[in-house]
């Protein structure tokens, strides 16, 4: 019988993974930034254009095995060497897979500076296949020790591309950095993980087993690769279109949104134990379903207060910053900034799935939102060119957090709770009422 683990261990090892996230998402949206004022846009625009594809082949490499195989060790411990052996496995033909697809994606570009940047940027999935291991490290509650490394490596990866920026401004040089902190980072986890006293190790490969991994990963692979469709289907079909200067102007909006976006993630990630806990160590749910309509209201609404402040902000700084041939990027940004209070709210939707387990629901709305973002960047870019590809982003988004949730009757409730968000600030005002009434009742 496994032995459940100390609700502080659970919410720490949480609080580590979120920190880690949000420390590594602030670091490439910022360095990403900071490499516009060093290329010029065309050398911008095919960079932006490799580390998006790259990201659509990680999905194919990453496959959703993560969370299964973690489950799998917990239940599993005996068997631990021979699942991290068949975990590293299953990624690296993954990856191999995901190479191929991408670099067939990437002859769409019409560019050969555009295709050569793609084909090293994508060796980057060879060295994020070497993280397998570290599914044994959170399936031991053990998360601090890779989110030190993934941060330790992050720092000096960010510290190496400020050099690059002042001493060596090359489009080759940002790719090449790209892959080294993928490699830096798969054999730190990888090393750690053969280091540990009480590591399994390695045992022989066993084929069957990575075959079955993958087998039953299947869903989440699909749902992984959709997610990334919706995300960067519009800049592989701007570059085919518009090309590498089109590329920069959009790519520009949306790394500054991409600023904002983390925001909710690392909350909602070290708030989930917490909904788990409401969810299901009392029989009367009325306090997790009071959570989860709080926090809908307080994602809408923090998305649109993060998006006034981030859209007046930048209004005024991307041409200070980067110059006037970035103004573009303005109404680029505004439209895609519309996106910010159903990206908040999502958040809070996909652990509600991970609680419900409803993983089929995450399926469904990122293929909706993989579809709706192919067919209205195809309809909308050649028309109104990257603030189309923008819009379409915009409805992406809306379809996949939002439209997706009436589709079920499982999913309707949350659909109608994220439609009674607006009405929030209502909500609050309504109770201070009641509140003061009360206290003046009281007094009286």
């Amino acid at each position: 019988m496994t032995n459940l683990p100390k609700p502080s261990s659970v919410r720490g090892n949480g609080i580590w993974d979120a920190a880690q996230q949000g420390i590594s998402t602030l670091a490439n949206a910022v360095i990403s930034l900071l490499v516009v004022t060093a290329l010029s846009m065309e050398d911008y625009g095919a960079y932006s254009y490799a580390i998006a594809v790259t990201g659509i082949a990680m999905s194919i490499m990453n496959a959703g095995l993560g969370g299964l195989v973690v489950r799998y060790l917990v239940e599993h411990r005996s068997q631990n060497r021979a699942l991290v052996t068949a975990m590293l496995i299953s990624r690296s033909a993954l990856a191999c897979a995901g190479y191929a697809c991408a670099a067939l994606l990437a002859l769409t570009a019409g560019s050969e500076v555009v295709l050569v940047a793609t084909l090293v940027a994508l060796v980057a999935l060879f060295g994020k296949a070497l993280e397998g291991p570290e599914a044994w490290f959170l399936s031991q509650l053990r998360s601090r020790r890779t989110a030190t490394l993934r941060v330790s490596v992050t720092l000096v990866a960010f510290s190496a591309r400020l050099a690059a920026i002042i001493f060596f401004p090359s489009l080759l040089v940002f790719v090449a950095l790209f892959v080294l902190e993928a490699i830096l980072s798969g054999i730190a986890i990888l090393v750690a993980y053969l280091r540990e006293p009480d590591s399994p190790g390695l045992s022989r490969p066993d084929i069957r087993t990575s075959v079955e991994l993958i087998r039953e990963s299947l869903p989440l692979l699909l749902s992984g690769i959709a997610n990334q469709v919706t995300l960067k289907a519009n800049v592989i079909i701007v570059q085919a279109l518009l090309g590498a200067t089109s590329v920069a102007v959009f790519s520009v909006a949306a790394r500054i949104s991409e600023l904002a976006y983390f925001l909710p993630v690392v909350f909602m990630n070290s708030l989930l134990p917490h909904l788990m806990s409401l969810r299901f160590e009392s029989e009367d749910h009325s306090a997790y379903k009071a959570m989860m309509k709080k926090a809908y209201g307080r994602a809408l609404w923090a998305g649109i207060g993060v998006g006034l402040v981030v859209g007046v902000a930048s209004a005024f700084a991307i041409p200070w910053i980067f110059g006037p041939e970035y103004g573009d990027s303005v109404p680029v940004l505004a439209i895609y900034l519309c996106a910010t209070p159903f990206v908040f709210m999502a958040a809070v939707y996909s652990k509600w799935i991970i609680v419900e387990k409803v993983l089929w629901a995450s399926l469904v709305r990122h293929c909706i939102g993989a579809i709706v973002s192919i067919g209205a960047s195809i309809a909308l870019v050649p028309v109104a060119g990257v603030t189309g590809a923008a819009a379409a982003t915009v409805l992406a988004y809306v379809s996949a957090s939002y439209v997706a949730a009436f589709f079920s009757r499982l999913t309707r409730g949350q659909a109608i709770l994220m439609s009674s968000a607006w009405l929030y600030p209502l909500t609050l005002i309504g109770r201070r009422r009641t509140g003061g009434m009360q206290h003046r009742g009281g007094r009286s």
